[in-house]
């Protein structure tokens, strides 16, 4: 896809994310651990889309000790608090963090996920996407892929 019809924060690692994270936890009487301050800043800090076995990554980086079950529990409570939206994508789960609502176009090739307007009825035209739509994601084949694959295929 020449460009992401949905536009994405440059800077993720911004002080009101963290200051969102410890209101909505108040909110629910939750309390505020580093463990999920540094999960929540991992996402934040991108990039799109990262599988929860890549925030762990992130989070085990600064906390050595912290557990994959430890992040799959905050990273659950952001998608309980609407936080974060998990995408069920084929090779496991990935985390979203753009709050506008919006699709996803996931390449069955090379597994790009692209950011597309919402509802996901159809690829609008101009979209650079050949779609097939499922559970509210776009499955198909983007430019790269599709240009790549032998003619008749």
């Amino acid at each position: 896809m020449k460009a992401s019809a949905v536009p994405g924060p440059s800077d993720r690692r911004r002080p009101e994310d963290e200051a969102l994270l410890v209101e909505h936890l108040a909110l629910r009487g939750l309390r505020v651990t580093s463990q999920r301050l540094t999960t929540w800043s991992a996402i934040r800090a991108g990039p799109d889309h990262m599988s929860i076995h890549a925030v762990y990554e992130r989070v085990a980086e600064q906390m050595p000790t912290t557990t994959l079950r430890t992040v799959y529990e905050a990273v659950h409570l952001l998608e309980q608090m609407e936080l974060v939206r998990l995408l069920h994508l084929p090779g496991g789960v990935r985390v979203e963090t753009e709050p506008v609502d919006h699709a996803h176009a996931f390449c069955e090739n090379c597994g790009r996920i692209v950011n597309l307007p919402a509802p996901p009825p159809r690829v609008p035209p101009g979209a650079d996407f050949h779609p097939r739509v499922e559970n509210d994601v776009i499955f198909g084949l983007c430019d790269e892929c599709f240009d790549a694959r032998p003619h008749g295929a």
